[in-house]
């Protein structure tokens, strides 16, 4: 098993990382300084658009008490990804798609 940090800095802040066994797979816990925890859903990258959508709706009714393995596998995955492909000229190009922008020099 691969080796990973311990802590990372995130915009000058220092965060510690950590794993625990009893967590499920599918989550990541988050602790603020002040002992507010939050635990959010992963949604795998591969899912649709509608597909992320419907499990999100699910995991957020008052009365659902799905597991997150459950959300997942329940997901409707029968809608294919639509993913528009544009093409692009250049490197620059693409980083101005992924939400990045180029210096203007004047």
């Amino acid at each position: 098993m691969p080796t990973v940090p311990r802590k990372l800095r995130v915009e000058g802040h220092q965060v510690r990382l950590e794993g625990f066994h009893t967590l499920d797979q599918d989550t990541v816990s988050l602790t603020d300084p002040s002992g507010h925890r939050m635990v959010l859903l992963v949604i795998p990258a591969d899912t649709t658009e509608l597909c992320g959508n419907a499990v999100l709706t699910r995991a957020s009714e008052p009365d659902n008490v799905a597991t997150p393995h459950d959300l997942l596998a329940d997901a409707p995955n029968s809608v294919p990804a639509v993913i528009p492909q544009p093409t692009e000229a250049s490197p620059e190009a693409r980083w101005e798609t992924d939400g990045g922008h180029l210096l203007t020099v004047r």
